[in-house]
């Protein structure tokens, strides 16, 4: 089983610069606390952009894959089919 969300990272923001606070999504493996990967996502992007190039990097063959609402997209829900996932 593999949980894939996206966070804010708390107080990475500088507002005295105008730099955003940092968001990542990550694929985490809960039953081993093992983290797969996370990819940063680009300032003026959001998650639902990041996830598909985060789902390519992994090998999701017989995988359950958890996503919250924001990724509950037609487009994400193919790939993972795709992929070989559920």
């Amino acid at each position: 089983m593999i949980a894939v969300d996206g966070k804010t990272l708390r107080r990475s923001h500088d507002r005295l610069h105008g730099q955003e606070a940092l968001q990542l999504v990550s694929a985490w493996v809960s039953a081993n606390h093992l983290l797969l990967w996370h990819l940063a996502v680009p300032e003026g992007s959001n998650e639902i952009a990041t996830l598909p190039t985060l789902l390519k990097l992994l090998d999701l063959k017989r995988a359950v894959v958890t996503i919250d609402a924001a990724g509950c997209q037609t487009a994400i829900a193919q790939q993972l089919l795709a992929q070989g996932a559920d």
